[in-house]
């Protein structure tokens, strides 16, 4: 539901923006996804402060047009030892920390939807 929420996100905004998040597992093995503040830049989102503990993976979204995975989230995921989910309206992808390669999840299929509320929360 959160890169879902992610990439309904994503397909409202204009002029090649993107959206990110931090995807959180706490003790009790809950998950959640805490939004970074948006940045409002072209083809990045980028966060300045410490990543929030617990963090099991980072998501963003790409233009329709970019719908794989850069080589600098390729490197950001190595560096990190973090996959990345990359979402665009029609795919995800992620990318192995271990190996850089990324693996599509979800092919050429419409999967944004309206959503009535939203899973992913603004981080603090």
């Amino acid at each position: 539901m959160y890169l879902q929420d992610l990439a309904t996100r994503g397909s409202r905004l204009v002029d090649q923006q993107e959206v990110a998040a931090f995807i959180v597992q706490d003790t009790a093995g809950a998950t959640s996804c805490l939004l970074w503040p948006h940045t409002a830049n072209t083809r990045s989102e980028h966060y300045l402060g410490a990543i929030p503990a617990g963090t099991v993976a980072l998501a963003h979204t790409h233009p329709l047009f970019a719908e794989h995975p850069s080589k600098g989230d390729v490197a950001e995921s190595k560096r990190l030892h973090l996959p990345i989910y990359v979402i665009t309206r029609w795919n995800l992808y992620v990318t192995d920390p271990q190996s850089g390669q990324h693996v599509a999840l979800i092919a050429n299929k419409n999967w944004v939807r309206n959503v009535a509320r939203h899973e992913c929360a603004l981080i603090k």
